[in-house]
């Protein structure tokens, strides 16, 4: 049996996540580690959103934020 994408998101939603929380963290699951652009479009989460959806992860517990130098990036926690 294969579980869509969506399927995840609904899942998610009932463990509590937000509609915008699920989309990325599917993304991340998907990829792994992305920045918050590549969160952005594989997502489809407005880019406004997208560091606030990110930083509510964070705080959660759900994803790890990476910087190098100037550069962030996001990953999910193994």
């Amino acid at each position: 049996m294969t579980v869509t994408n969506l399927q995840i998101i609904e899942c998610l939603a009932d463990l509590g996540f937000s509609e915008r929380e699920a989309k990325v963290y599917v993304a991340l699951l998907n990829k792994r580690h992305a920045s918050a652009t590549d969160l952005q479009k594989i997502s489809g989460v407005p880019q406004s959103k997208i560091y606030e959806i990110i930083g509510s992860l964070v705080r959660r517990g759900y994803c790890l934020e990476r910087k190098v130098g100037r550069k962030r990036s996001f990953g999910i926690i193994d």
